[in-house]
């Protein structure tokens, strides 16, 4: 396992849910439904026009949104190898 693994592929999907891709070949869904329900920043991005346009970060150690809403992707990818044990992103 990577030390510090890189998202190198993102592809949204229906709801708000994404897929990602690491560069160590680790991919997966993640489901941002619970997270955008806590509102305040996360609340623009209910807008499925405005969740579609994640991108990845510089390095590939995160993914953003406009307006200052990020995720690292060491977060994202706890998340996605122990989704049960980490609800929140």
């Amino acid at each position: 396992q990577a030390m510090f693994p890189r998202i190198t592929a993102i592809r949204v999907l229906d709801g708000h849910s994404l897929w990602l891709e690491y560069d160590d070949g680790v991919s997966g869904e993640i489901d941002f439904s619970a997270t955008l329900e806590r509102g305040g920043v996360f609340l623009q991005l209910r807008d499925p026009v405005t969740f579609a346009k994640v991108s990845i970060g510089e390095g590939g150690r995160f993914i953003a949104w406009p307006g200052e809403v990020d995720f690292c992707a060491d977060a994202l990818r706890e998340k996605l190898e122990h989704p049960a044990e980490s609800s929140a992103a």
